[in-house]
């Protein structure tokens, strides 16, 4: 994707364009005919009569800069529209639409049939509708600001939003991001998570939102974004942006009816995970020992690749958590999720990485019948989107050491985030104070 900074008041002066919306011709203020990222210098102010954006490409990223696309509310115009051509069935997508306060409009963004768009930081204020979407786009609509006296039509769809790990009042979080709404909504945040416990359901806006934020977005700190891709999504999801980590049904769901989920088989995620809630087909499982604390850290011995170059201590790894154990090459690196079992002196995995750990392990540190769980979170950008590797690191200053720490382990119900150490007492794992 090329990087394009316009200046749109230079923009607007030049640029007179025609573009179409359904086969009727319409003026726009601004055209995008190719992929790129468009940034507002300052205020886009569209005359009377006229429309504002019109997208007409794929992988196309706005970034308002927070800056305002404001209209003439008193027509029926559109902010932002993401075409469909109607005389090719040619349907965008991988857009973006961030940082912008849309206002004055009678529909601030329409789309219809568009793939893969993303909607996030914006705020829309004096329209008649914020979003309508028609057809069945892949839409996520997260930490925006929707201010009072403005509906939707989404089709009775929940405002999706990727899972994310983010800091909220001091401490970090992984859960969904929805939207925050004026005036606030009367429910309650009970986890202290920043969401609110319920769902924002209005007789003007068609969709739901399943977690309406408790603030606004600026009192959000977001540290990791994970979007599936749609090969992954299971089949049952409405909209098909719906992951697997949200409900997918109508909204009494989301308000204290219980059910249980479906499973789904989406592909296996070993990079990128947050280490909490990660899904694995069934035949990924084989081979991995039973006896864990939880599914997440069974699901993460899974997913990693565990390695012991001591005989003794594969066979330890074998016994307790998975068959497949392997040794260590000259050419690893930390670009995958591993399990490392031994210290610098039984394990050359341990050695070349042991001085990258918070407490790393020496004959004399942990001590005697004593050994370290820990974890190093390695992350790597692909594709603007930034992925987590998580090394876990198993090791004792001797043997009972070394068996006391991965036994501990497996009683754990997610990754540490300081390093735990554990003493072997009495032919058993005491976690050490």
């Amino acid at each position: 994707m090329k990087n394009s900074t316009l200046n749109i008041l230079l923009l607007s002066l030049l640029l007179f364009v025609v573009g179409t919306c359904n086969g009727y011709s319409i003026e726009y203020d601004w055209v995008i005919n190719e992929s790129g990222t468009y940034t507002l210098e300052e205020d886009l102010i569209i005359s009377e009569y006229k429309y504002g954006i019109l997208i007409n490409a794929s992988n196309v990223t706005i970034n308002g800069n927070n800056f305002k696309l404001i209209g003439h509310n008193n027509h029926d115009n559109i902010g932002i529209l993401i075409n469909y051509d109607w005389m090719t069935d040619k349907i965008y997508g991988d857009i973006e639409i961030k940082n912008l306060n849309i206002s004055n409009f009678s529909s601030g963004i329409y789309m219809e049939e568009a793939k893969r768009v993303s909607i996030h930081n914006c705020e829309f204020w004096n329209n008649t509708h914020v979003i309508i979407v028609r057809g069945s786009p892949e839409l996520y609509t997260y930490l925006n600001t929707f201010g009072p006296n403005q509906s939707s039509r989404v089709n009775s769809d929940p405002l999706c939003s990727p899972k994310a790990v983010y800091e909220y009042k001091g401490k970090e979080h992984t859960y969904r991001l929805g939207n925050y709404y004026i005036p606030a909504l009367d429910l309650k945040d009970t986890d202290n998570d920043g969401v609110l416990n319920g769902v924002m359901l209005s007789n003007e806006w068609d969709g739901y939102d399943p977690y309406p934020l408790k603030e606004a977005p600026s009192n959000y700190v977001i540290k990791e974004l994970y979007y599936p891709t749609v090969e992954n999504l299971p089949s049952y999801a409405n909209p098909v942006i719906v992951d697997i980590f949200a409900l997918a049904d109508e909204p009494e769901y989301y308000m204290g009816k219980v059910r249980p989920e479906p499973t789904p088989e989406p592909e296996p995620t070993p990079n990128g995970g947050s280490g909490k809630g990660t899904i694995v087909k069934e035949q990924e499982k084989q081979g991995t020992r039973e006896g864990f604390g939880s599914q997440n850290i069974r699901d993460r011995v899974t997913l990693s690749n565990v390695i012991a170059d001591d005989p003794l201590d594969a066979d330890l790894a074998r016994k307790q958590l998975k068959d497949n154990v392997i040794g260590s090459e000259d050419d690893m690196s930390l670009n995958e999720d591993a399990v490392i079992i031994g210290g610098p002196v039984s394990n050359a995995f341990a050695n070349k990485y042991n001085h990258m750990f918070e407490k790393p392990v020496t004959n004399d540190y942990p001590g005697e019948n004593t050994g370290v769980i820990q974890v190093l979170r390695i992350q790597e950008e692909a594709g603007g989107i930034v992925q987590t590797h998580y090394i876990v690191y198993i090791a004792g200053s001797d043997r009972y050491g070394t068996q006391a720490a991965v036994e501990y382990f497996k009683t754990l119900t997610e990754l540490p985030d300081e390093p735990i150490l554990v003493k072997w007492v009495d032919g058993k794992p005491v976690l050490v104070e």
